[in-house]
């Protein structure tokens, strides 16, 4: 067994696999991409025709096969598809993922370094010497990368072991930024995807207002496509909305939200759209103001309904107001009718005054119809009681009503 040094000098043949891989840095790609193309790096550049990636996964304390090359498909399958459990298992990658350390077994027979699982695993793939190295980033093992050698091959020397640890550092680089690159992608995409999803318009502009970006619901509501805006001045895209531009600078000058300042736009269609309008400050991590970003919603259905509502509100108290006064005109109504018909059931009446007594009476009963039909729409008065003498009441009843018991038959009696 052999334990990693300090490389003083670079093999040469590596030069041209590092040149190769380091393109990688400067054009982040996919992690898949990535990994297939340092495997491709091991068998082809560096010349191991066996050769397995393994990487961290560190909340279930897992070391995963991420590639492998040069084995029977039916092993490849089975190395995928079983992680190592970095808690449970003791392996030579179990090891190295844990130590740090290089392992570097020449005689797989010989070494005391091999467990009983590590020779089964030997014996199973036809091994005669092993090499593994820890893929390192900042003094953190990220994975292991392992290369091995059938039993009628030579041995794996010191050159190769030096290479190969060179070109782990080099890889573990490289696998990082691309983790890193695909973390920002997804964490990017989240947030596209949280603006898009959103039903209320979003929009930024940077610090000289000019716009940046608007999501869908702000294109939808404000009537305008992304691609003839962006980059331009909210200044001249909103030229008639100048609330927008007033909103911007005091964000700017003073960095404190401005909320809910309602402007009218007028759309092509001639109707005009009422918006809600709040803008907040974008401040980065290092306390640089870098923007403004703009809430904006419409409104127009919402002060619509609150128009409708106070005109709702103005016709049920004029309903209100109706009901009373028509209470009011008819108890005076059933009076004069009563009246009436005291002096037509006289029998000293002219025929003239008879028909002029049911002519009145036919337009009392149209008031009452009118009255009925009013009361119907109106809302039922609350009773507003108060102290009253009943025995007035009772007499005014009477009074009222004494002549038609009379005429019916009825006996009125009061006590």
């Amino acid at each position: 067994m052999k334990q990693q040094g300090a490389i003083t000098e670079t093999p040469e043949p590596i030069l041209s696999v590092i040149y190769r891989i380091s393109a990688l840095l400067t054009d982040p790609s996919p992690i898949d991409k990535v990994l297939d193309s340092i495997m491709e790096s091991v068998t082809e550049g560096l010349g191991f025709h066996r050769a397995a990636l393994y990487l961290i996964k560190e909340e279930k304390h897992l070391l995963e096969c991420k590639c492998i090359s040069g084995f029977t498909p039916e092993t490849e399958d089975l190395a995928r598809s079983r992680p190592y459990d970095l808690r449970r298992h003791n392996t030579l990658e179990t090891r190295v993922a844990l130590t740090g350390n290089a392992i570097l077994v020449k005689d797989v027979y010989a070494d005391p370094v091999l467990n009983d699982m590590d020779r089964l695993i030997t014996r199973r793939l036809g091994r005669g010497c092993i090499l593994y190295v820890p893929l390192k980033v900042k003094g953190t093992v990220i994975g292991i990368l392992g290369v091995d050698k059938k039993r009628s091959e030579p041995v794996i020397n010191e050159k190769e072991f030096e290479t190969l640890s060179i070109f782990a550092n080099y890889a573990s680089i490289i696998i990082e930024n691309s983790r890193l690159y695909e973390a920002l992608l997804n964490e990017k995409k989240f947030s596209e995807d949280v603006l898009n999803s959103s039903i209320s318009g979003l929009l930024t502009a940077d610090v000289h207002g000019r716009i940046t970006s608007l999501n869908p619901a702000a294109q939808n509501i404000l009537g305008i496509e992304k691609a003839n805006v962006l980059n331009r001045f909210i200044r001249d895209v909103f030229a008639s909305i100048p609330e927008m531009d007033a909103m911007l600078q005091k964000t700017l000058m003073h960095r404190e939200n401005m909320k809910g300042c309602e402007c009218l736009l007028k759309k092509d269609t001639k109707k005009n759209i009422i918006l809600s309008v709040s803008s907040s400050p974008i401040i980065e991590d290092a306390g640089n103001l870098i923007g403004v970003l703009f809430l904006i919603q419409d409104i127009t259905s919402e002060r619509e309904r609150d128009d409708y509502l106070q005109r709702v509100n103005r016709l049920i108290s004029l309903g209100e107001l109706a009901a009373g006064v028509a209470h009011e005109i008819r108890n005076p109504l059933t009076g004069i009718g009563v009246v009436l018909d005291i002096l037509k059931s006289r029998k000293r009446l002219l025929k003239t005054d008879k028909n002029l007594i049911e002519e009145a009476t036919h337009e009392i009963e149209r008031l009452e119809k009118l009255i009925s039909d009013l009361l119907d729409f109106a809302r039922p008065k609350e009773f507003n009681f108060e102290p009253a003498d009943i025995n007035e009441i009772v007499r005014s009843i009477t009074f009222l009503i004494g002549e038609q018991c009379n005429n019916q038959g009825v006996r009125l009696v009061t006590r």
